[in-house]
């Protein structure tokens, strides 16, 4: 199975979504909102920054990451599909044969010749096990 991608906060490693936008501050590296807000200087380079610096939306960033959730979903979608075309292909196929009306006579009568058939088979079996008792 195959696994989409995610870009994590490197700080905190929280996966960027829609609902967690990445941020980018003075040197270039990205945060998510809540980390970047704490920082006095880039954990990652230690470049100072500014007092009183806002962080800049990544939307470079962002957008990869829409595409990640949407090929996510997506592929969620298809595993789906092909699991109900896989259930239907292997599903057992169910023989339904005619009902035909029979006449309560010619029911009789089947139930009859069944019957017979019934005490043949019975008959056979205890001639044969009569014939391995040993007298």
């Amino acid at each position: 199975m195959n696994q989409v991608a995610a870009e994590e906060c490197p700080i905190c490693w929280r996966t960027y979504s829609s609902a967690l936008v990445p941020v980018t501050i003075v040197c270039g590296r990205t945060f998510c909102p809540e980390c970047s807000t704490e920082l006095r200087k880039c954990p990652l380079c230690r470049r100072r920054l500014q007092s009183g610096y806002t962080p800049v939306t990544n939307y470079s960033l962002l957008s990869l990451v829409n595409r990640l959730e949407e090929a996510g979903k997506k592929e969620t979608k298809n595993q789906e599909v092909q699991t109900e075309y896989i259930a239907k292909v292997n599903a057992p196929q169910v023989v339904r044969r005619p009902v035909v009306e029979k006449s309560p006579g010619v029911l009789a009568m089947d139930v009859i010749l069944k019957l017979s058939r019934v005490q043949q088979v019975l008959a056979r079996s205890f001639a044969q096990n009569s014939n391995r008792r040993p007298n």
